[in-house]
């Protein structure tokens, strides 16, 4: 079975993921299947002295195992449109996705626990410049929807680990002696973290 999803996403919906979405749809039971999801967005900024214009095309090919499981390759496309961004042309940093879309519901307060594991490749020309070798990275999420009919709420807990070719500078110059001073600086050094953690609270209406 092959399904096309291509479309831009209304603004209630931008904050869920492609699994929350996909969590909406009413499932026939299936045991294993192929669909293709896909989001088309563009992205300006009104900044007088900065101003941007971005096309961003995002496709993800899945394997689907069961109504739940799913083995997706996410990728993405950009097209800058003016002549002061650096790059006409960008690719998003290509992952391969194993996701869950709900391993335990609680009974009671019906809170559907879901999660995935994917692994980023350094495609991107942002990544390759800082020497990436790549992210493996983790999420857990709690979510409940159908409060006030309309309510979707989420709370998901997600843990990083970076994989680079260098993990420091050249400690014998002085990080701040550049053409792009200390904003060059702040920029090596979020780009060799070594991991992290984050916590993101997701509302929004249907």
């Amino acid at each position: 079975l092959i399904a096309a999803c291509l479309a831009s996403l209304p603004t209630v919906a931008s904050a869920q993921s492609l699994d929350d979405l996909e969590l909406r749809k009413r499932k026939k039971a299936t045991t294993i299947g192929f669909s293709m999801l896909g989001i088309f967005e563009t992205a300006t900024s009104l900044n007088r002295d900065r101003p941007t214009l971005t096309n961003l095309l995002f496709l993800a090919p899945q394997l689907k195992i069961g109504n739940r499981m799913r083995l997706r390759l996410n990728a993405g496309f950009f097209r800058n449109w003016l002549e002061r961004q650096t790059n006409p042309w960008d690719v998003t940093d290509l992952s391969l996705q194993f996701s869950h879309l709900g391993f335990y519901r609680e009974p009671h307060s019906k809170i559907l626990f879901s999660g995935f594991l994917r692994y980023s490749f350094p495609t991107s020309k942002a990544s390759r410049n800082a020497g990436s070798r790549g992210q493996l990275r983790g999420m857990i999420r709690a979510s409940r929807g159908g409060l006030f009919k309309r309510l979707f709420l989420a709370f998901q807990f997600t843990a990083f680990k970076n994989f680079h070719k260098h993990t420091s500078w050249d400690t014998s110059k002085d990080p701040l002696d550049s053409a792009t001073g200390g904003a060059g600086y702040d920029f090596m050094v979020q780009n060799n973290i070594n991991f992290g953690f984050s916590q993101t609270f997701t509302a929004s209406v249907r």
